[in-house]
């Protein structure tokens, strides 16, 4: 879809659509699901170049939780942290002129210790179709 698409469907504030949208992001590939109590986001985001994703996930990485806590430098930038009441685990990289922003998560009051676990998981099968770079 187009940026302004995922903007209207309420992926993503205004402010975010025009960071894609100067940053030369042509096409936002969304993919979510719920197993349970536990969500799983993806998007991946077509930008103009390898060196254009590589500074858009790194932005998403850095601006996606307030306060987290990392789990881990290189090609992926993993980290956890709270967003209001939920328990949030994250992925982002770059793989070729795609930005990859990958979020697991679960209500605090319903967490039951695994996000790290389903977010590797995910992790090492996505990985499979878009490696990190």
């Amino acid at each position: 879809m187009s940026v302004a698409r995922g903007e209207e469907l309420g992926l993503y504030p205004e402010r975010v659509a025009e960071y894609f949208t100067s940053h030369g992001v042509t096409e936002v590939i969304v993919r979510g699901s719920v197993d349970d109590s536990t969500g799983y986001l993806l998007l991946v985001l077509h930008a103009e170049s390898p060196a254009e994703a590589g500074n858009i996930a790194d932005h998403l990485y850095r601006t996606t939780l307030a306060k987290k806590t990392d789990h881990g430098e290189g090609p992926i930038r993993m980290a956890s942290g709270t967003f209001g009441k939920t328990d949030v685990n994250g992925a982002w990289y770059a793989s070729g002129e795609y930005a990859v922003a990958l979020v697991v998560t679960q209500p605090h009051d319903k967490s039951d210790g695994t996000l790290a676990e389903r977010l590797q998981r995910t992790v090492n099968s996505l990985r499979e179709v878009l490696p990190a770079e």
